[in-house]
Protein backbone atom coordinates (compact mmCIF):
# COMPACT_ATOMS: atom_id res chain seq x y z
CA UNK A 1 0.00 0.00 0.00
CA UNK A 2 3.06 2.24 0.88
CA UNK A 3 4.47 1.51 -2.46
CA UNK A 4 2.04 1.76 -5.01
CA UNK A 5 -1.15 4.05 -4.06
CA UNK A 6 -3.50 1.78 -6.89
CA UNK A 7 -3.52 -1.19 -4.74
CA UNK A 8 -6.28 1.06 -2.50
CA UNK A 9 -4.56 -0.39 0.70
CA UNK A 10 -4.35 1.91 3.37
CA UNK A 11 -1.68 2.06 5.71
CA UNK A 12 -1.43 3.66 9.38
CA UNK A 13 1.23 4.35 11.49
CA UNK A 14 1.46 5.01 15.26
CA UNK A 15 4.25 6.53 16.58
CA UNK A 16 5.77 5.39 19.85
CA UNK A 17 4.51 8.83 21.55
CA UNK A 18 0.68 6.99 21.18
CA UNK A 19 1.35 4.47 23.63
CA UNK A 20 1.65 6.34 27.07
CA UNK A 21 3.99 3.30 28.87
CA UNK A 22 6.32 2.74 26.05
CA UNK A 23 9.63 1.90 27.58
CA UNK A 24 12.05 4.91 26.33
CA UNK A 25 14.79 3.48 27.88
CA UNK A 26 14.72 0.43 25.90
CA UNK A 27 13.99 2.25 22.83
CA UNK A 28 17.31 4.87 23.73
CA UNK A 29 19.32 1.99 24.40
CA UNK A 30 18.41 -0.30 21.05
CA UNK A 31 18.65 3.47 19.11
CA UNK A 32 22.27 4.23 19.96
CA UNK A 33 23.61 0.34 19.28
CA UNK A 34 21.47 0.22 15.46
CA UNK A 35 23.58 3.52 15.13
CA UNK A 36 26.62 1.74 15.69
CA UNK A 37 25.82 -0.60 13.41
CA UNK A 38 24.58 1.16 10.37
CA UNK A 39 26.86 1.99 7.65
CA UNK A 40 25.62 5.31 7.58
CA UNK A 41 25.73 5.93 11.16
CA UNK A 42 22.04 6.66 11.35
CA UNK A 43 19.66 4.58 13.66
CA UNK A 44 16.93 4.61 11.53
CA UNK A 45 18.81 2.91 8.12
CA UNK A 46 19.69 -0.27 10.39
CA UNK A 47 16.91 -2.70 8.91
CA UNK A 48 16.18 -4.48 12.20
CA UNK A 49 15.55 -1.15 14.42
CA UNK A 50 13.49 0.57 11.59
CA UNK A 51 11.12 -2.88 11.49
CA UNK A 52 10.99 -3.36 15.49
CA UNK A 53 11.21 0.42 16.98
CA UNK A 54 9.94 2.53 13.98
CA UNK A 55 7.65 0.64 12.71
CA UNK A 56 8.64 0.45 9.16
CA UNK A 57 8.34 -2.61 7.32
CA UNK A 58 11.52 -3.67 5.73
CA UNK A 59 10.59 -7.37 5.43
CA UNK A 60 13.55 -7.92 8.04
CA UNK A 61 12.48 -10.20 10.81
CA UNK A 62 12.87 -14.23 9.84
CA UNK A 63 15.61 -13.72 7.08
CA UNK A 64 17.71 -16.10 6.64
CA UNK A 65 20.66 -13.68 5.83
CA UNK A 66 22.02 -10.92 7.32
CA UNK A 67 22.53 -9.07 3.98
CA UNK A 68 22.06 -5.68 3.68
CA UNK A 69 23.09 -3.67 0.40
CA UNK A 70 24.11 -0.56 2.24
CA UNK A 71 26.93 -2.51 4.23
CA UNK A 72 27.27 -5.41 1.61
CA UNK A 73 27.65 -3.61 -1.46
CA UNK A 74 30.46 -2.19 -3.58
CA UNK A 75 31.20 -0.70 -7.26
CA UNK A 76 33.29 -2.95 -9.86
CA UNK A 77 35.20 -0.19 -10.21
CA UNK A 78 36.71 0.27 -6.92
CA UNK A 79 38.40 -2.88 -7.27
CA UNK A 80 41.23 -4.21 -10.01
CA UNK A 81 40.09 -7.54 -10.55
CA UNK A 82 43.03 -8.20 -12.55
CA UNK A 83 45.30 -8.51 -9.47
CA UNK A 84 42.45 -10.46 -7.52
CA UNK A 85 41.87 -14.32 -7.40
CA UNK A 86 38.64 -15.44 -9.26
CA UNK A 87 36.55 -18.54 -8.38
CA UNK A 88 33.24 -19.38 -9.74
CA UNK A 89 30.56 -21.49 -8.25
CA UNK A 90 27.68 -22.79 -9.84
CA UNK A 91 23.90 -24.32 -9.09
CA UNK A 92 22.17 -25.16 -12.38
CA UNK A 93 18.63 -25.72 -12.89
CA UNK A 94 16.14 -26.10 -15.92
CA UNK A 95 12.95 -24.84 -14.96
CA UNK A 96 14.14 -23.71 -11.64
CA UNK A 97 16.98 -21.11 -12.06
CA UNK A 98 20.32 -21.91 -13.22
CA UNK A 99 23.42 -19.45 -11.56
CA UNK A 100 26.87 -18.88 -11.80
CA UNK A 101 28.39 -16.31 -9.12
CA UNK A 102 31.96 -15.46 -10.23
CA UNK A 103 34.30 -14.07 -7.09
CA UNK A 104 37.48 -12.56 -6.79
CA UNK A 105 39.32 -12.76 -3.59
CA UNK A 106 42.55 -10.10 -3.16
CA UNK A 107 45.63 -10.02 -1.21
CA UNK A 108 43.58 -9.40 2.21
CA UNK A 109 41.17 -12.45 1.91
CA UNK A 110 38.27 -10.30 1.09
CA UNK A 111 35.51 -11.71 -1.45
CA UNK A 112 33.58 -9.74 -4.02
CA UNK A 113 31.27 -11.07 -5.68
CA UNK A 114 30.79 -9.33 -9.16
CA UNK A 115 29.07 -11.02 -11.75
CA UNK A 116 26.27 -13.41 -11.67
CA UNK A 117 24.61 -15.63 -14.36
CA UNK A 118 21.00 -15.99 -13.23
CA UNK A 119 18.69 -17.58 -16.03
CA UNK A 120 16.53 -19.97 -16.80
CA UNK A 121 15.38 -22.84 -19.43
CA UNK A 122 18.98 -22.49 -21.17
CA UNK A 123 21.16 -26.03 -21.83
CA UNK A 124 24.22 -27.14 -19.94
CA UNK A 125 26.26 -26.04 -22.60
CA UNK A 126 24.43 -22.82 -23.13
CA UNK A 127 25.10 -22.38 -19.45
CA UNK A 128 28.85 -23.49 -19.50
CA UNK A 129 29.14 -21.42 -22.14
CA UNK A 130 28.10 -17.98 -21.17
CA UNK A 131 30.31 -19.10 -17.60
CA UNK A 132 33.45 -19.73 -20.09
CA UNK A 133 32.30 -16.44 -22.10
CA UNK A 134 32.33 -14.13 -18.74
CA UNK A 135 35.60 -15.78 -17.28
CA UNK A 136 37.43 -15.38 -20.35
CA UNK A 137 39.31 -11.72 -19.78
CA UNK A 138 40.89 -13.68 -16.13
CA UNK A 139 41.17 -17.31 -17.43
CA UNK A 140 45.29 -16.36 -16.31
CA UNK A 141 43.72 -15.45 -12.57
CA UNK A 142 40.75 -18.15 -12.23
CA UNK A 143 41.99 -20.71 -9.31
CA UNK A 144 39.48 -23.08 -10.16
CA UNK A 145 35.47 -23.38 -10.68
CA UNK A 146 33.08 -25.69 -8.28
CA UNK A 147 30.91 -27.59 -10.31
CA UNK A 148 27.37 -28.59 -8.96
CA UNK A 149 27.49 -31.97 -6.71
CA UNK A 150 23.72 -32.71 -8.11
CA UNK A 151 23.94 -32.11 -11.66
CA UNK A 152 27.67 -33.76 -13.19
CA UNK A 153 27.16 -32.85 -16.57
CA UNK A 154 27.94 -29.09 -15.60
CA UNK A 155 31.76 -30.52 -14.81
CA UNK A 156 31.75 -32.53 -18.05
CA UNK A 157 31.24 -29.28 -20.38
CA UNK A 158 33.33 -27.30 -17.96
CA UNK A 159 36.30 -29.40 -18.33
CA UNK A 160 36.11 -29.59 -22.41
CA UNK A 161 36.13 -25.60 -22.37
CA UNK A 162 39.51 -26.18 -20.78
CA UNK A 163 38.28 -24.53 -17.59
CA UNK A 164 39.74 -25.52 -14.09
CA UNK A 165 36.98 -27.49 -11.42
CA UNK A 166 37.82 -28.44 -8.24
CA UNK A 167 36.99 -31.95 -7.44
CA UNK A 168 36.12 -32.61 -3.48
CA UNK A 169 33.24 -34.89 -1.74
CA UNK A 170 30.36 -34.43 -2.96
CA UNK A 171 28.27 -35.11 0.53
CA UNK A 172 30.66 -32.11 2.16
CA UNK A 173 30.10 -29.72 -0.91
CA UNK A 174 26.39 -29.89 -0.61
CA UNK A 175 26.07 -29.40 3.23
CA UNK A 176 23.63 -26.52 3.75
CA UNK A 177 24.21 -26.12 7.42
CA UNK A 178 28.61 -25.68 6.85
CA UNK A 179 27.96 -23.63 3.78
CA UNK A 180 25.28 -21.11 5.60
CA UNK A 181 27.40 -20.65 8.95
CA UNK A 182 30.60 -19.94 6.92
CA UNK A 183 28.51 -17.28 4.54
CA UNK A 184 27.04 -15.54 7.90
CA UNK A 185 30.13 -15.24 8.99
CA UNK A 186 32.00 -13.71 5.66
CA UNK A 187 28.61 -11.32 5.87
CA UNK A 188 29.90 -9.97 9.54
CA UNK A 189 31.02 -6.84 9.47
CA UNK A 190 34.95 -7.32 11.22
CA UNK A 191 36.92 -4.43 12.99
CA UNK A 192 37.72 -2.33 10.08
CA UNK A 193 34.41 -1.64 9.37
CA UNK A 194 33.81 -3.95 6.39
CA UNK A 195 32.05 -7.39 5.91
CA UNK A 196 34.46 -10.49 4.57
CA UNK A 197 32.03 -10.53 1.42
CA UNK A 198 30.39 -7.56 -0.74
CA UNK A 199 28.37 -7.79 -3.78
CA UNK A 200 28.59 -5.57 -6.59
CA UNK A 201 25.39 -3.56 -6.71
CA UNK A 202 24.65 -3.19 -10.94
CA UNK A 203 26.30 -7.09 -11.48
CA UNK A 204 24.35 -8.98 -9.20
CA UNK A 205 21.03 -7.20 -8.80
CA UNK A 206 18.97 -11.19 -9.11
CA UNK A 207 21.02 -12.62 -6.08
CA UNK A 208 20.89 -8.93 -4.18
CA UNK A 209 16.96 -9.44 -4.80
CA UNK A 210 16.49 -13.04 -3.89
CA UNK A 211 19.04 -13.07 -0.54
CA UNK A 212 16.74 -9.67 0.59
CA UNK A 213 13.60 -11.94 -0.37
CA UNK A 214 14.46 -14.83 1.40
CA UNK A 215 13.00 -16.34 4.69
CA UNK A 216 12.39 -18.97 7.33
CA UNK A 217 8.70 -20.51 6.73
CA UNK A 218 6.48 -19.64 9.94
CA UNK A 219 5.96 -22.65 12.02
CA UNK A 220 3.61 -23.23 14.86
CA UNK A 221 5.12 -22.79 18.39
CA UNK A 222 4.77 -26.33 18.36
CA UNK A 223 6.90 -27.01 15.54
CA UNK A 224 10.76 -27.69 15.43
CA UNK A 225 12.38 -26.28 12.53
CA UNK A 226 15.80 -27.48 11.01
CA UNK A 227 16.42 -24.63 9.19
CA UNK A 228 19.33 -26.26 7.13
CA UNK A 229 16.44 -28.24 5.68
CA UNK A 230 15.71 -27.36 1.81
CA UNK A 231 11.91 -26.76 2.55
CA UNK A 232 12.41 -24.14 5.80
CA UNK A 233 13.28 -21.51 3.80
CA UNK A 234 10.25 -19.26 1.56
CA UNK A 235 11.65 -17.89 -1.35
CA UNK A 236 14.02 -18.76 -4.41
CA UNK A 237 16.83 -19.67 -3.02
CA UNK A 238 19.05 -20.49 -6.48
CA UNK A 239 22.34 -17.92 -5.66
CA UNK A 240 21.82 -18.86 -1.49
CA UNK A 241 22.51 -22.63 -3.25
CA UNK A 242 25.41 -21.58 -5.88
CA UNK A 243 27.23 -19.85 -2.89
CA UNK A 244 27.14 -21.92 -0.14
CA UNK A 245 26.67 -25.18 -1.27
CA UNK A 246 28.42 -25.47 -4.36
CA UNK A 247 31.24 -22.84 -3.65
CA UNK A 248 32.24 -23.98 0.11
CA UNK A 249 35.93 -24.27 -0.66
CA UNK A 250 35.82 -20.66 -1.85
CA UNK A 251 33.79 -19.57 1.11
CA UNK A 252 36.70 -21.74 3.08
CA UNK A 253 39.52 -20.47 1.33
Amino acid sequence: GERDASLSIDSFHYPQHANPVYDWENFYRAEKLAAMRSPTGKAEDWPEFAEQFLGRWVFYTGRVLPFDIATHGFDVRDIDLAECRHYVSCDYGYEDACVALFWAQDDSGNLYMYDEIYERRITTEEYTSKIDEKIRPFRKQLAYITGDPKQPQVEHYLRRMGLSVLVINKKAQASREAGHRRLVDLLAVKADGLPGLMVERSNCKRTISEWNDLHYRELGDAAHRNEYAPNAIVGADHAYDACFVASTPVLSD
